[in-house]
């Protein structure tokens, strides 16, 4: 079964405090784009759990969080998951792309099994897998709070993008970015 994993763009974002566990409190207004990936997912009833992440420098073992997904919604089932992904969504561009396809193997698992399962359970599902996951299974636009597990729509009316029209210093926001994946380019080149 195919499922769409669409990408998300956070339109604000503001860093609060950094937490005891070492993460940082967020708020932030999410907007999920037609962009992304596409996810495909077939029921192994060996119970075992695969997956071609579509590019060989991401995990292809349960690190995945495609991966762990699945697994949270099949435990206790006996049943495991076979899954490809056609990746669209750059990585580690905080666009949600691991996340999204997370929550597409969510929605598929959900019609294969034939579960039922709400959107709420869905969610509850994926806070157990990742931050952003839990708004990456309904979409649309949220404005997310904490670790960005706790996501609210905000009111219809018009609105906008605000964007900074004067460039950063390097000074203020540093030259090297770091990036979660590890076989990733640790520096950016100079010219961004």
């Amino acid at each position: 079964m195919r499922e769409h994993a669409a990408a998300k763009l956070n339109l604000s974002l503001d860093v609060l405090r950094k937490t005891p566990d070492g993460y940082h409190d967020l708020v932030m207004v999410m907007q999920s784009i037609d962009f992304g990936d596409e996810v495909d997912v077939e029921l192994d009833r060996g119970g075992a759990f695969t997956i071609d992440p579509g590019q060989w420098y991401l995990p292809a073992d349960g690190r995945n969080l495609a991966v762990k997904a699945a697994r949270v919604f099949l435990e206790g089932t006996g049943l495991g998951a076979s899954i490809r992904i056609l990746k669209r969504t750059p990585v580690c561009a905080g666009m949600g792309g691991g996340s999204s396809d997370a929550a597409a193997v969510l929605r598929c698992l959900n019609r294969l099994t034939g579960a039922g399962k709400s959107a709420a359970e869905l969610c509850a599902m994926a806070e157990r897998v990742g931050s952003d996951v839990p708004f990456c299974v309904i979409g649309g636009t949220a404005l997310a709070e904490g670790r960005g597990g706790s996501a609210s729509i905000p009111g219809t009316g018009r609105g906008g993008i605000c964007t900074r029209r004067r460039r950063l210093s390097r000074r203020r926001t540093g030259r090297t970015r770091r990036c979660p994946c590890r076989s990733w380019p640790r520096r950016w080149p100079r010219g961004r």
